[in-house]
């Protein structure tokens, strides 16, 4: 795995070439850092939920409550752990 100070050492050198005019080829870097994944799409189907009931009261189950009201996921600890990769 890269470490972070050479990933910031090889961008600004890439960045200063490309300053003075030189032509890179360009090639993936990577920096062995895993792509947090996204959750969005179960966000966006309850609002879309909420938004079409016609219900004047919204029951949640104690799971859904934990979820969606308080942003308590099965994943979150996983994704916190993958974000706090890239600092």
């Amino acid at each position: 795995m890269i470490k972070l100070e050479e990933a910031e050492t090889e961008l600004r050198s890439r960045a200063e070439r490309l300053e003075k005019g030189e032509t890179l080829a360009l090639m993936p870097m990577s920096f062995g850092l895993a792509l947090p994944q996204s959750y969005e799409k179960a966000y966006d189907q309850i609002i879309k939920m909420l938004e079409m009931s016609s219900d004047e009261i919204i029951k949640l189950s104690s799971d859904e409550f934990a979820c969606f009201v308080m942003d308590d996921w099965d994943w979150k600890e996983s994704f916190k752990n993958t974000t706090m990769s890239y600092k």
